[in-house]
């Protein structure tokens, strides 16, 4: 006799775990666990299948949409437990609109037209009367269409989900084998240009802490380090001799070295200077509160991120968006333009793969091309001309 593999969120008093949306607790939602250095969602293991015959649970490729919550819970739990926190709860909020969505049309089974009708809906749902997913004003985002790059990722997450299911016997072919990925079309990468980076420094030097914030953007435009990646640094990770920052935790735990200018680490010098009255020794965060009941204590990545955007809106900059992240496309569009090699950018920016820089190098050449009446201006034989 075999038992099902099955691992269920452990519901409230009352509710079913494997009763889902409205009558269940949200997978994206589930409380984290931390088990021997590992954070999972906090699950309940039911029973053991052996696999010693190699018979699967009898679907051949489609999933009975009751049996959906349970197996996506079994995937989040052993397949992504390694991920960060922010991608395992994309994950799970994709599972949930799967299993709202069967729901909400009266669907028993997840089979390949279900999930090509769930990406179609995804992408176009917004066009219905109660909005994307049937929750009326909920959200203003489900009545704006949804970006390619979501659809995509929807695809991505929920094929690898069936090919695990193949994987464990669970299923005996993908619904999703021959089913074509959604293409995202190439978008023009709008970067913050010098003077909009000039300007937003103008106005944290206005700020009720200037060292703090000035060191915060400079540093983030110098090295094109990510918001996780801000909120990380150690005083440690700092050499001023070297004019280098070691970033330790980046994407995918990678570790890079990165460089800064001299104007950089001037600033942070000053900033650091101030923060040795505090006594911090070097394995303490370098930016920290200056303000309100959490002096003292290490900046987020929210506090980071509101940081930037707080003086981003004193700008009054529109036709452009500054963010962490936009700073990080600003630094690797002016890396390309001052002639930097493509590949010592993509290692700078701690990239996996050269086709990521590559969308910085042709920002950098539609920069150029916007140079090319500074070029006129200054040609030599142009200059020889007026002098006749």
């Amino acid at each position: 006799m075999e038992l099902a593999l099955a691992y269920s969120v452990v519901a409230p008093a009352g509710k079913n775990p494997c009763c889902y949306w409205g009558s269940s607790v949200s997978l994206a939602s589930q409380p984290l666990i931390y088990l021997g250095g590992i954070t999972v969602l906090h699950c309940e293991k039911r029973g053991l299948r052996p696999s010693d015959n190699g018979h699967n649970f009898g679907y051949p490729d489609a999933l009975p949409v009751k049996k959906l919550y349970t197996h996506s819970q079994f995937y989040l739990n052993t397949m992504c437990y390694s991920q960060s926190r922010k991608t395992i709860a994309g994950k799970a909020s994709v599972f949930d609109l799967l299993l709202h969505y069967c729901q909400w049309k009266g669907i028993d089974t997840c089979d390949r037209v279900t999930i090509a009708e769930f990406l179609a809906h995804a992408k176009n749902g917004h066009l219905e009367p109660e909005g994307r997913w049937g929750k009326g004003d909920a959200s203003k985002r489900f009545y704006e269409p949804a970006r390619p790059r979501t659809i995509q990722l929807y695809y991505i997450y929920l094929k690898h989900f069936f090919k695990v299911m193949v994987e464990e016997g669970i299923l005996d072919r993908s619904p999703m084998e021959r089913m074509p990925r959604p293409q995202v079309p190439q978008e023009e990468l709008i970067a913050p240009t010098p003077l909009d980076v000039s300007k937003l420094l103008a106005q944290a030097e206005k700020g009720r802490t200037p060292l703090r914030d000035v060191a915060l953007i400079r540093l983030a435009y110098d090295t094109g380090a990510r918001l996780n990646e801000m909120s990380s640094i150690k005083i440690g990770d700092i050499n001023l001799e070297n004019s280098t920052l070691f970033i330790h935790n980046g994407k995918r735990n990678k570790r890079r070295l990165c460089h800064f200018g001299p104007e950089t680490a001037k600033t942070l010098l000053r900033y650091m200077r101030t923060l040795e009255t505090l006594q911090l020794a070097n394995d303490d965060l370098l930016f920290i509160c200056f303000h309100g009941r959490n002096i003292g204590r290490p900046l987020t990545s929210h506090g980071v991120y509101q940081i930037i955007k707080r003086h981003a809106r004193a700008t009054g900059i529109k036709n452009v968006r500054l963010s962490p992240h936009m700073l990080r496309h600003a630094y690797a569009v002016e890396r390309m333009v001052g002639g930097l090699p493509a590949k010592v950018v993509q290692s700078q920016m701690g990239h996996t793969t050269y086709e990521q820089t590559m969308k910085y190098s042709r920002a950098a050449d539609h920069r150029i091309a916007e140079m090319s009446e500074l070029f006129n201006q200054s040609s030599p034989v142009e200059n020889l001309r007026k002098l006749r």
